[in-house]
């Protein structure tokens, strides 16, 4: 547990049950440390050329760096979106959380 780097992933999906079912998912998969699912929020775009109002749930994702290449492809399979947004970046975390992130985790290392 030398690099205690995190990655956070931000997703939407269109329910909270479907942000619910896909959060326990990859936290009992031992995946990710923690998910916030985020109240609906408006998503505005262009599809077929037609302005689209939804509106989504929002997940944002707490992946140690170590795990995140693994966790990508299980939550882009588990997504219930034929494309899913799936927007990353790297973190800094406190060490405390770091590792008790990595501690959460520790199945997939």
């Amino acid at each position: 547990m030398s690099d205690l780097n995190m990655v956070m992933m931000y997703t939407t999906v269109g329910s909270a049950e479907d942000a619910h079912e896909l959060a326990k998912k990859v936290v009992e998969s031992k995946l990710a440390a923690c998910i916030n699912i985020m109240s609906p929020h408006t998503a505005m775009f262009l599809e077929s050329g037609a302005l689209k109002i939804n509106t989504e749930v929002g997940l944002l994702i707490k992946i140690p760096e170590d795990h995140y290449a693994f966790a990508y492809e299980a939550i882009k399979a588990w997504h219930p979106y034929q494309i899913p947004a799936m927007l990353s970046w790297p973190a800094e975390a406190n060490k405390a959380y770091s590792v008790w992130a990595y501690q959460q985790t520790k199945a997939m290392m």
